[in-house]
């Protein structure tokens, strides 16, 4: 289950896959202590003993560090979703909450944007994050653009001693919004630009998975049996509820789908509740949607090896089949 601490960001990233939330959110709401500790044990009592925190910018929370030696202290496993980009005071008071832990009691998904289509000032305070908990980030990456570069990754890993552990993204639309996004036609040229880079992968000793949402017949059987190699074996085309919990305690199935069916979290029992609604949202969805191509309707790996795509993108799809003309 994804927490949002905060629904303010320190970036505005073309791709941004909470940029709808956000918008019509408010940017003061943040995630109160006695909603955190109601969570943690909303969680204890499903059997679960992992938490994500996200947001926005999760570190812009005040009390951020001292939620982080909370969910420590509660046995909570704990992964954060961040930007890199944090003030040094709250660097300070972070790596203090986590002295003496264990690295994989909490470790950092840093999204980490291409430099040369970032805005300044990014640098410096990336540099001071990536330097100070290099050995707890895995690095992350959205694709956006077909023309993407991946090399600037490796030279990160390799002076901050990041983990050799890529996070593939697939920037999705958002109904509504006008987000950067590759277009279902373009996926195959994407296709290409992914294998010609993954000789980095190899030479740089990093394995990948794919985030959600990448469609299996974007690839050949041959680049298929490449990928598989390069990523280590891990490789999956899945689109499913993530559970994103906000801080006005509503639960969704993931940021790009966000307007579709949110409930309040006080309205289940327990996460395996929250997962067999989503799943039966997405369910009914996907009967209406098919996948992002025709195609998926008449696919044989459809629901078993790959999900036809992200489901934002073919409800997108239809929503413009069927507009009139």
């Amino acid at each position: 289950m994804n927490v949002l601490l905060t629904q303010r960001c320190v970036r505005s990233c073309p791709y941004c896959f909470a940029h709808r939330h956000m918008a019509e959110s408010k940017a003061e709401e943040i995630l109160p202590w006695e909603d955190l500790v109601y969570l943690a044990d909303f969680l204890r009592a499903s059997g679960e003993r992992h938490i994500s925190l996200l947001g926005g910018e999760p570190s812009l929370h005040p009390a951020f560090p001292d939620f982080l030696a909370y969910l420590r202290e509660r046995g909570f496993s704990v992964t954060v979703f961040t930007s890199g980009i944090m003030p040094a005071e709250t660097l300070r008071r972070t790596r203090a909450a986590l002295a003496g832990d264990a690295e994989e009691g909490v470790w950092f998904s840093c999204n980490l944007n291409d430099p040369r289509r970032s805005p300044g000032g990014e640098a410096e305070p990336l540099g001071r994050f990536l330097g100070e908990f290099g050995p707890r980030v895995r690095p992350g990456f959205n694709i956006y653009r077909e023309d993407f570069e991946l090399g600037f990754l490796f030279e990160l890993m390799e002076r901050h001693d990041l983990r050799r552990s890529l996070r593939l993204g697939l920037a999705h639309p958002i109904q509504g919004v006008d987000t950067a996004v590759v277009a279902d036609e373009g996926l195959g040229r994407l296709a290409l630009r992914l294998l010609e880079q993954l000789p980095l992968l190899e030479e740089s000793k990093v394995t990948a998975n794919f985030d959600c949402g990448f469609p299996l017949c974007a690839f050949s059987d041959e680049q298929l049996g490449r990928l598989v190699k390069s990523f280590g074996g891990r490789l999956t085309f899945s689109c499913g509820p993530a559970f994103d919990v906000g801080p006005d305690m509503r639960v969704w199935s993931c940021f790009p789908l966000s307007a579709m069916g949110p409930r309040s979290i006080y309205e289940f029992d327990s996460l395996r509740d929250v997962t067999a609604y989503f799943e039966e949202e997405h369910k009914k969805a996907r009967a209406e949607s098919c996948g992002i191509y025709d195609r998926c309707g008449s696919c044989s790996h459809r629901g078993g090896l790959c999900a036809g795509g992200c489901l934002a993108r073919a409800m997108g799809r239809r929503a413009l089949t069927a507009a009139p003309a």
